[in-house]
């Protein structure tokens, strides 16, 4: 059975990237490029508007790239329930305005069903204080959570 993975922005801005001098930055362009290559027919990728806003600002060719990368991908529904769930999400995990966006990731991402949450996103996402909030919210609210990972977790893991 596939899983259903929903991309942040994060995982396909590293993946079309140019090459990075920073050691860090390499390290997540090369792992999301190998786990494109492994996932991409593997998986249900999904994105949603959030990450279209997001690909589509900046430099006008690395948005070209982007864009191209995911032009296939099926875009999750938006709806009154992600704008309330996102409300709770940005409340209990204290997200600042600016940064308002992750927390309507994973609002959508849960409120469509979707099985991980792929981001390199460590600061308001895949971290242990953000997952544990998170599923302790998505309990509350009645619904299964999805699992927040990034690149490389998942290709450990086998995902």
């Amino acid at each position: 059975m596939k899983n259903r993975i929903y991309l942040d922005t994060s995982v396909i801005s590293y993946f079309v990237a140019r090459p990075s001098k920073d050691v860090i930055q390499q390290a997540h362009q090369k792992l999301s490029k190998e786990w494109w290559r492994e996932c991409r027919n593997k998986h249900l990728l999904y994105i949603s508007v959030y990450v279209l806003g997001e690909i589509e600002k900046g430099n006008k060719a690395a948005a070209a790239r982007r864009l191209k990368a995911i032009e296939d991908l099926p875009i999750l529904d938006t709806s009154e329930s992600v704008e309330r769930l996102a409300a709770i999400i940005l409340k209990e995990l204290n997200i600042p305005e600016k940064s308002r966006l992750d927390g309507y990731h994973l609002a959508i991402a849960a409120l469509n069903s979707q099985d991980y949450i792929a981001s390199w996103n460590f600061k308001h996402m895949a971290n242990s204080r953000v997952r544990r909030i998170f599923k302790t919210v998505c309990s509350d609210e009645g619904i299964v959570c999805p699992e927040i990972a990034s690149p490389e977790e998942m290709l450990g893991g086998g995902i």
